[in-house]
């Protein structure tokens, strides 16, 4: 038996018990260190006893609704990976918006600084990263997620305060930021949480009474008095709280100007949603329009034969009409290709993410269906950047131009879904487009050929790499 069927065994009994399918390849993966082209290679071995054994031992905790970044001990925020545990709540993405929105708000030195709730110190952690010479305190009532949160500071080499405290209790100082993404979930939207959230993340991160608003109330009576002229507060609240707390704040503090980010809020849980739905996609063998740097692209995983097919009616593409690989990285590069020359790393780390195509010698990794049978193949990195996270967390994927085939490529993308149809999902961004083409090189040869010519020219080239062999022009 092949490890792909155990996983889709598990998977399937996975989706029975309320959790994501995907959670267990996720887990897997990043216990293993393996790049996603790698899982798929090795997802297609005979299965031993001992990964049989491993792969289980998995699903057994996924299934008994134990959170995933628990099972791998890390949780990624705000390019930092912290550890995690069942002592503290598990950072989101969205908290990052939190994040960035006080340091483009505050960009003053030596700033004074109050993390109410740290948890595992990720907001405090990532505004002392971003500003080094910043006083940031990080406080909380739990001394278990403090002692996290310090391991944390010292794997980041950060220097910051903790203190214990309910909320003000045992703080005498004053700051120029308070700061908080409290307990705010009530008790009688239980019903409304995850199963993994409530069985193993801590309750006394996630809930507070007075329907949620508890902590709150604590922060709003007592900020003024902790507060410096100027000062600003920042707080990360619940999707029914738009008026209830903002409504606190203004009780307590009607000096104060109060904004509740609502619009941006929407805009960026609506994104999330997206490319939830846009990963589903390409894992069930979907097609996606996503923006490069030059022209919209549709995407779909390379090694589904199915997929690639369903991309060439999409598209009425001719199946001699040979497709590249979109990759995150020079390794994936490598991966699919042989007698790379010596330059290939430099020309890599000189233009990609960006409007170039690198054609290559293929391998035997890389199917017929892909690069039509032909002895060569293309690579593409795109610099779009939530293009370029998904390549690495799905990829590879094919992403011709999203036009039907002979037709200009789509710059405008209410005008590509008209030309399929709505038939496909995709993310808009015509503003981050150029129109350019990429320029395509091949490199397969002895004498570098220029096969069309793009954003990047050969002087371009020449400049960072000037004993790259061109042919004679």
């Amino acid at each position: 038996m092949k490890l792909a069927q155990i996983f889709k065994d598990f998977e399937e009994q996975l989706i029975t018990q309320g959790e994501e399918a995907e959670s267990l390849s996720f887990v897997y993966r990043s216990l293993k260190n393996l790049s996603f082209t790698d899982f798929i290679f090795a997802i297609q071995q005979e299965i031993t006893p001992e990964e049989k054994e491993f792969v289980e031992s998995i699903y057994k905790q996924l299934v008994a609704h134990v959170s995933a970044q628990y099972i791998i001990g890390l949780a990624e925020f705000y390019g930092m990976e912290l550890k995690v545990d069942e002592r503290v709540l598990i950072p989101r993405p969205e908290t990052e918006e939190l994040v960035e929105l006080i340091l483009t708000e505050n960009p003053k030195p030596n700033l004074s600084v109050l993390d109410i709730g740290t948890g595992s110190g990720a907001i405090a952690l990532a505004l002392a990263k971003n500003r080094p010479d910043w006083l940031v305190t990080a406080s909380d009532i739990s001394p278990d997620a403090l002692n996290l949160a310090s391991e944390n500071a010292s794997l980041q080499d950060l220097k910051i305060s903790f203190k214990k405290s309910d909320c003000f209790e045992e703080i005498a100082e004053n700051y120029d930021i308070i700061l908080s993404n409290p307990p705010y979930i009530s008790r009688a939207d239980v019903a409304e949480i995850g199963l993994n959230v409530l069985h193993s993340e801590p309750h006394l991160a996630l809930f507070a009474e007075e329907d949620g608003l508890a902590i709150y109330r604590k922060i709003a009576e007592e900020a003024k008095n902790h507060l410096r002229e100027g000062g600003k507060i920042y707080l990360e609240i619940g999707y029914k709280q738009g008026h209830s707390v903002p409504a606190l704040f203004r009780k307590y503090l009607p000096e104060k100007r109060v904004r509740t980010l609502k619009d941006q809020l929407v805009k960026i849980g609506w994104l999330l949603w997206m490319m939830d739905r846009i990963k589903q996609e390409l894992e069930n063998g979907g097609a996606v329009v996503l923006p490069t740097e030059t022209v919209y692209g549709l995407f779909a995983k390379a090694l589904d034969e199915q997929a690639v097919e369903h991309v060439y009616q999409l598209k009425r593409r001719p199946k001699d009409k040979a497709l590249n690989l979109n990759i995150a990285s020079l390794e994936a590069i490598e991966f699919f290709s042989k007698n790379q020359p010596t330059y290939l790393k430099r020309l890599v780390e000189a233009f990609l993410p960006g409007p170039l195509t690198i054609i290559l010698e293929a391998n035997d990794r890389v199917p017929y269906w892909v690069n039509s049978g032909l002895k060569t193949v293309g690579f593409r990195m795109p610099s779009h950047p939530i293009t370029l996270d998904l390549i690495r967390e799905t990829g590879p994927l094919i992403g011709p131009s999203a036009n039907i085939s002979g037709h200009a490529s789509g710059i405008v993308f209410t005008d590509i879904l008209k030309d399929f149809d709505q038939e496909v999902l995709g993310l808009e961004d015509d503003a981050f487009l150029t129109g350019q083409d990429s320029t395509i090189m091949d490199l397969s040869g002895d004498k570098v050929k220029i096969l069309r010519q793009g954003a990047i020219t050969r002087e371009d080239i020449l400049a960072k790499i000037p004993d790259i062999p061109f042919e004679e022009a």
